[in-house]
């Protein structure tokens, strides 16, 4: 089972926060992955930067080995199922 990670949790994790990266070590050897919306989210954070290349090739280093999820009617429903649990 792979966990699915957050935008939020890849941000902290680019910006060094040790907590995150503290996490993403712990589930690493379960698999990890993000969702085609969180990639989409990160390229919008490329795009806004002062150096895009450079952040473009860092972003894609880092997410080297996540499995990129992408969006079907099964795993919208699970979404929305964990998401009703936590909400």
């Amino acid at each position: 089972m792979s966990y699915l990670i957050d935008t939020d949790l890849i941000i902290d994790a680019l910006h060094d926060y040790s907590s995150a990266l503290d996490l993403l070590d712990r589930l690493v050897p379960s698999g990890l992955a993000i969702s085609i919306l969180t990639l989409g989210e990160l390229y919008e954070g490329v795009h806004r930067s002062a150096d895009p290349v450079a952040h473009r090739v860092g972003m894609h280093q880092f997410l080297d080995g996540y499995r990129i999820i992408g969006l079907d009617d099964p795993t919208m429903d699970r979404f929305a199922r964990e998401r009703a649990t936590f909400s």
